[in-house]
């Protein structure tokens, strides 16, 4: 099926000579330059195809409505065309799009008049031989043309096959750089709405050249259909930019998006492989980059690093875990070395004032050892740190240990240890941590309870300056090889234990298991899976939650021929039961991305880790940005 799609940049061929071009700022770089467009084409089919109900389209009379939680906005369509509107609360721009014209770029004749009608999934105006498609989907309204035959003045030699479209609103039109994109901007040069991916295909699927045109207000759709069979497909998206984060400046294999976190309108990233040279070698020193948020655009404030890189490690890959609560960041090294040995790790804390982030402390675990490989994981709670070490030798090999440090002033102490009531060897008790108040779940998920490897994790609670352990929790069920407790959080009376190793109905697809407290006691409320799992989703591989909604990553979620592309899920609570709401993808979705590598959450805003994006090479990383509507 042929794509052309309102995402960032398409492969497209260049503007045609004699279009009037308006020039574009550069655009964000994007791996979609060099993804394959059958590739491309396939991701934004697969992505639409399996839209929820949430997407459904409803027909009122002459006209047909659809809702898109994912990109927040409403459409009519109608038989003047179509008209798009922001959500309520996500702007107050108007995009409408008409057809208009079909034939060859010089001989166009209108096209014949419809009504929208509602059939087997999508909307359809049916124009004579060119049927006019839209389905609505998480990646946007996809429009699409199917051409039954070649227009007749191909035959007399007339120009490429062309559909004319007007479009009007109150955002202003332009070419984007390379010709590869069309982009409506608002005041501030912000690209709101945008058109591109264009990919056609014959009958047989031959993919035929294409371009896209904007000229005096009219954009085009020009197919050079020499040699094809009738039908041909033509098959635009139209969206709304998310916004996608990334350094201001990037290399390959940096890791950007292994891990992130948000507090308001302040949102973190690491990069714990981010190269630097030390003594004449690079060495993965790692960075972690803030970005703030002004209306809705982010823009990058601060880059931080560890001041004291060693002849060794550098930093020791310093943002492989990052938390931030108000004006306070903690940026992990694990492999950090220092005076206890190789790998003992550390933990930065940064203050933020104004737009300046300065170091406040280093940390240390008072017990560290070499490999203990301290900060593998580190959570945040306004003067509470947690941070784990999951190979600590606290009385076996590798049990591990998490480490509670308060703030007095600007001077933070260890408070605690804590560890396992019933600590084993490799039980890898660290991996991950999460903090909400006096609460702190730590997961565990190589315990061999209830079973071997099956995993576990730990609640903790303070009383005064005390921790105490109040509950384990485990897996129900018969499955088992769950990793329960890879991925771990909490939020007030609420925990969320990710096992992506879940293998129902399928091997590897994942879940996620929620508790609640009541007084003293944990019970297993619910388990979470997506509405269409499938085999090595390894859904639950991150997980975070807030009141009543829950967002959980699925790295290895795949497209057709495009694998571990990822995606990640939204769950919201009623009473005592949890339906998913929504699944978000990466508008530039391609193979080994593995967005959902990481999650962060609060209030409506949801940041997604994809370590495994290309756009600055292979491995960069990236972190994306949405705003969820209330459900």
């Amino acid at each position: 099926m042929g794509s052309a799609s309102c995402v960032v940049d398409a492969e497209v061929g260049d503007a045609p000579l004699g279009t009037d071009v308006v020039e574009a700022a550069a655009s964000k770089p994007s791996q979609r330059a060099t993804m394959p467009p059958e590739l491309r084409a396939a991701y934004i089919a697969a992505v639409q195809a399996g839209a929820s109900e949430a997407y459904s389209a409803e027909q009122g009379g002459a006209a047909v409505r659809v809702h898109n939680p994912a990109q927040r906005f409403g459409a009519e369509l109608t038989t003047s065309g179509v008209t798009l509107a922001p959500s309520e609360g996500q702007g107050d721009w108007r995009w409408s799009v008409a057809t208009v014209g079909y034939g060859c770029d010089s001989a166009l004749d209108p096209v014949q008049a419809a009504a929208p009608t509602i059939a087997e999934g999508r909307i359809e105006y049916r124009r004579g031989d060119l049927v006019e498609w839209y389905v609505n989907g998480p990646l946007g309204l996809e429009q699409g043309f199917t051409l039954a035959s070649a227009p007749a003045c191909r035959a007399a030699g007339g120009g490429p096959v062309t559909v004319a479209l007007e479009a009007q609103s109150s955002l202003e039109a332009a070419l984007a750089e390379g010709g590869d994109a069309v982009e409506w901007r608002d005041a501030e040069g912000q690209a709101v709405v945008r058109y591109t991916d264009l990919h056609v295909v014959d009958a047989t699927g031959k993919v035929l050249p294409a371009k896209l045109a904007v000229n005096a207000g009219q954009v085009s759709l020009q197919v050079d259909d020499t040699g094809a069979v009738y039908p041909v497909v033509v098959d635009p998206l139209v969206w709304v930019e998310e916004e996608k984060l990334l350094p201001a400046s990037g290399a390959v294999n940096v890791d950007f998006g292994r891990s992130v976190a948000i507090s308001g309108d302040t949102a973190v990233v690491g990069a714990a492989y981010e190269r630097t040279t030390v003594s004449g070698n690079l060495r993965n020193a790692g960075a972690a980059y803030v970005f703030v948020r002004s209306g809705s655009t982010w823009t990058q404030q601060a880059r931080l690093t560890c001041n004291d890189s060693g002849i060794g490690d550098g930093c020791g890959w310093f943002g492989f875990a990052v938390a931030i609560s108000g004006d306070t960041i903690a940026a992990t090294a694990p492999s950090k070395s220092g005076t206890g040995g190789s790998a003992v790790g550390a933990v930065y804390v940064f203050v933020g004032s104004g737009s300046s982030w300065t170091l406040e402390q280093k940390l240390s675990a008072s017990d560290g050892a070499p490999y203990d490989s301290f900060g593998q994981s580190v959570a945040l709670d306004g003067d509470t740190l947690v941070a784990s070490s999951q190979s600590h030798d606290h009385s076996v090999s590798n049990a591990g240990a998490a480490y509670v440090f308060t703030r007095s002033g600007s001077t933070w102490t260890q408070q605690q240890e804590l560890v396992a009531s019933d600590a084993a060897d490799s039980d890898e008790f660290g991996r991950s941590v999460s903090i909400s108040g006096d609460s702190i779940v730590v997961g565990a998920p190589q315990d061999d309870a209830p079973g071997s490897n099956q995993g576990s994790a730990y609640v903790f609670v303070r009383s005064g300056s005390s921790w105490t352990q109040q509950a384990k929790l485990v897996k129900w069920g018969t499955v088992s090889g769950l990793y329960f407790g890879h991925s771990v959080a909490i939020s007030g009376d609420s925990v969320i234990v990710g096992a992506y190793y879940y293998s129902n109905p399928w091997n590897n697809s994942g879940a996620a298991y929620v508790f609640v407290r009541s007084g003293s006691s944990w019970t297993g409320q619910q388990v979470l899976a997506p509405t269409s799992p499938s085999a090595y989703d390894y859904f639950g591989m991150s997980v975070a939650i807030q009141g009543d909604r829950a967002v959980i990553g699925a790295t290895g979620g795949d497209a057709p021929s495009v694998s571990e592309t990822g995606s990640a899920y939204v769950f919201e609570r009623s009473g005592s039961t949890w339906t998913q709401q929504q699944e978000l993808f990466a508008s530039d979705g391609a193979a080994s991305d593995i967005f959902g590598t990481s999650i962060a959450l609060d209030g409506d805003t949801v940041v997604v880790g994809a370590s495994g994006d290309d756009d600055f090479g292979s491995g960069s990383g990236s972190a994306y940005v949405f705003t969820l509507e209330d459900i």
